[in-house]
């Protein structure tokens, strides 16, 4: 699906974890921690509202709490802003976890930021809100393994804008305070019961709304995409609040909703509450991948209470 601006994802789980990308030129001078000139600066309200997600998504799961780290945050908002600016100017080719032009792994990118630990990262580029990227990681394996991981204790992240819209990152980390920065090799621990599967490959782009694409990516093979609406308001009602739930199935890229003809920001991955005023309401939920398209209507109105 063509569309703009694009958004995209991927998952690295480093130091067990490889990474596949291939980054496209760029200035060779990118080999610390500092923001090139020119750089966007970083939305610190939308990546303080990320850490919250996903505090709380891990609470659902009975997971422990992460805490901010700073040089995982600096190494976090550093890509962030790199993603935001070269992304667009190469159509595409420099979303990848390495860095763009050098080639520098997050391995050496995260300690040049003050981290010595095994750590693990997210990516994503044009999802519209903290909620908006947090719903597409959380929809992917890969993302989703990250987030789910039971070893993190720390976590930092990174959000800034660009022509294609924000890039997003996160990274997280087993240590908090942060470790002394080590030589690269005792990156790599050695795997125990509780480390994420080895070579897990990454999560395929997530693609949404039309523009410049960054470079096509080979439709996944898997079943088409299905909604079914869960719950919904009574045909007729005098409540102003509709809970709408649904069950999506297949392989899923992108999530959109829209009530009365108007795209909504936030779209929750298994329902969203809406409030309404009196007379007739239309809540659509579209669900898209590789093998297709399926949507699904909610009509009902709201009577004098």
């Amino acid at each position: 699906m063509r569309s703009s601006p694009r958004r995209l994802a991927a998952a690295c789980l480093l130091p067990i974890f490889v990474v596949l990308l291939v980054c496209a030129p760029a200035q060779a001078s990118r080999t610390d921690c500092s923001p090139e000139p020119g750089w966007p600066g970083q939305d610190s309200a939308s990546a303080a509202e990320i850490v919250r997600l996903v505090n709380v998504y891990r609470a659902g799961k009975g997971l422990s709490q992460l805490t901010m780290s700073q040089s995982l945050t600096n190494a976090a908002a550093w890509k962030a802003s790199e993603l935001a600016v070269d992304v667009p100017a190469t159509s595409g080719a420099a979303f990848s976890h390495s860095d763009t032009g050098t080639n520098r792994t997050p391995e050496a990118r995260i300690q040049a930021c003050g981290y010595g630990d095994a750590f693990g990262e997210n990516i994503a580029l044009g999802q519209g809100s903290p909620q908006a990227v947090m719903d597409a990681w959380i929809a992917s394996a890969g993302h989703r393994a990250n987030l789910e991981y039971p070893a993190w204790t720390a976590i930092g992240v990174g959000a800034a804008g660009g022509s294609w819209g924000y890039g997003w990152v996160q990274d997280f980390g087993v240590s908090n305070p942060d470790p002394i920065a080590t030589p690269l090799a005792s990156l790599a621990p050695t795997p125990s019961a509780t480390s994420p599967s080895p070579a897990v490959p990454l999560a395929s782009p997530l693609v949404a709304a039309s523009g410049p694409p960054p470079a096509a990516q080979p439709p996944a093979a898997g079943p088409p995409p299905a909604v079914e609406i869960m719950a919904r308001p009574r045909s007729r009602t005098r409540s102003r609040t509709a809970r709408i739930r649904w069950h999506i199935s297949g392989q899923m890229q992108q999530l959109s909703c829209s009530l009365n003809g108007k795209a909504l920001l936030r779209c929750g991955s298994t329902g969203r509450t809406v409030h309404v005023h009196r007379g007739r309401h239309v809540f659509r939920v579209t669900v898209t991948g590789p093998m297709g398209t399926d949507t699904q209507m909610v009509r009902w109105r709201v009577v004098r209470g």
